[in-house]
């Protein structure tokens, strides 16, 4: 009889019992175990990223396994996986949170970056700022070291845009610059822009080099055939 009143005791939150009279005669426990190849994904997140990384799951204590030198928190609700993210963002700055359930759904809205991998869970896709739609989790590297390209760009083509005009403003109030002259100059800075732009989808890792890159490391392709790039 699972109404018995000291019966929810004797189970922790993660765990299902059969009880009778009273007595509980099956306990089971239900935990998910980490994705494969999780230490190596956290590994070049520290490594080629440079970021600092923290794994949270919701398993009890003695069903998650031990990580050295990765702060590694067990048991977590979801009201405390947001606590920890906002002591993560002061500690720092900008937090990145990857998660697959909704047991996630708050910390995900709390980070700066909220990444669901998608598991038949709507709510994640409603909630998430990116969406895995494939579980293998070594994309998050390669998703990093690409915005950092795409910052770049930006950055490069703002500070061009800034000095160019500067020194062409200067140019032509002096009257050193023939209207003809400063129309193609604009025309080349317009180019240069759009060219330093287009070459984000030249250095745009290929769907043959990711799964050869995640091969190497993983031991198996970061995107399945049949699935697109996007």
């Amino acid at each position: 009889n699972s109404s018995h009143p000291d019966a929810a005791d004797k189970l922790d939150d993660s765990e299902l019992g059969l009880f009778l009279d009273g007595q509980l005669m099956l306990r089971l426990r239900l935990y998910q175990p980490p994705r494969r190849h999780l230490w190596e994904v956290v590994r070049r997140l520290q490594e080629q990223n440079k970021v600092a990384v923290a794994v949270v799951t919701g398993d009890p204590a003695d069903a998650a396994p031990d990580m050295p030198d990765i702060p590694y928190h067990k048991g977590c609700s979801p009201e405390e996986k947001a606590e920890l993210v906002d002591a993560y963002r002061r500690q720092y700055g900008p937090v990145m949170f990857v998660g697959d359930g909704t047991n996630d759904l708050m910390a995900i809205n709390k980070a700066d970056l909220g990444v669901g991998v998608y598991t038949g869970t709507m709510s994640i896709r409603n909630h998430a700022d990116f969406v895995l739609f494939h579980p293998n989790l070594s994309v998050v590297p390669e998703m990093l070291a690409f915005s950092g390209k795409i910052t770049g760009t930006i950055r490069l083509n703002f500070f061009w845009a800034v000095a160019y005009n500067f020194v062409g403003i200067g140019v032509a109030l002096m009257g050193l610059l023939h209207p003809f002259f400063a129309i193609v100059a604009m025309m080349l800075s317009s180019l240069f822009v759009t060219f330093h732009s287009a070459s984000l989808q030249r250095r745009q890792p290929s769907l043959g080099e990711l799964e050869k890159q995640v091969n190497l490391v993983t031991g198996e392709p970061l995107l399945r055939p049949g699935m697109s790039e996007t």
